[in-house]
C-alpha cells in the first residue's frame, strides 16, 4: 500500500467513522486486497483465508464508529483486526484436529530453514519497532506478554495496554509498511 493509498484510506475511514456512507466503497477498494493478503500469508493460503478475510471486513464495517483516526492509522487498525481474525482460525484449526484425534508426527512440527529465517526476521523487525517507543511503552508490553500485573487499577492498566501495543503496532507499520 503506497502512502497516498495509505492516506486516502485512512480520510475515507474517517468519515466512515462519522458515519458518512458514501466511505464504504473506498474503505473496502483499499482494504480488501491488503486484508486478503494479510490473511493469506498469516494462514499458509489456506482455503479459509478469503473467508477470514471477509470476515475482518465485516467486522471493520461494524466496528467502523469505534475508529480513532488521532490516535491510529486505519490500515494498522484493519492489519490488527486481521491478525485477530487469523489467530481465531489458527485456534479453530487446532480444536478441529484435536476433535478428530489427530496426532501431529513431531518431524513434522519442526520449522523448516525458511520458517526459520522468517522468524528470525520478524523479531529483528519487532526489536527495531520497540526500539522506537518510550521506555514506559516497551515496559508494559514486556510486562503483558510475560503475564505480569501492570501496577495501575485495571481500567487504567487495560487502556495503558492498549496505547502500547496501539504505538508498536503504529511503529512496526510505519516502518515497514504493508508488502
Amino acid at each position: 500500500m503506497t502512502p497516498a493509498q495509505r492516506d486516502t484510506l485512512h480520510q475515507a475511514m474517517r468519515r466512515l467513522a462519522d458515519g458518512e456512507r458514501d466511505a464504504f466503497d473506498p474503505v473496502y477498494a483499499l482494504l480488501w486486497p491488503l486484508v486478503r493478503r494479510f490473511t493469506m500469508r498469516a494462514l499458509d493460503g489456506a482455503s479459509e483465508a478469503e473467508d477470514v478475510a471477509q470476515e475482518v471486513l465485516l467486522r471493520v464495517f461494524e466496528q467502523a464508529a469505534d475508529f480513532d483516526p488521532d490516535r491510529g492509522d486505519a490500515a494498522a487498525w484493519a492489519v490488527s483486526i486481521a491478525a485477530w481474525q487469523c489467530r481465531t482460525e489458527l485456534k479453530r484449526r487446532a480444536r478441529r484436529r484435536e476433535e478428530r484425534g489427530e496426532v501431529l508426527d513431531s518431524v513434522s512440527t519442526l520449522p523448516g530453514p525458511e520458517a526459520q529465517a522468517m522468524e528470525s526476521e520478524m523479531l529483528d523487525a519487532a526489536r527495531a519497532a520497540l526500539d522506537t517507543l518510550r521506555p514506559a511503552d516497551v515496559e508494559t508490553i514486556r510486562a503483558r506478554l510475560e503475564g505480569r500485573a501492570i501496577q495501575v487499577s485495571g481500567a487504567t492498566a487495560r487502556k495503558r495496554v492498549q496505547r502500547a501495543f496501539a504505538r508498536l503496532r503504529g511503529a512496526f507499520w510505519g516502518r515497514y509498511g504493508a508488502q
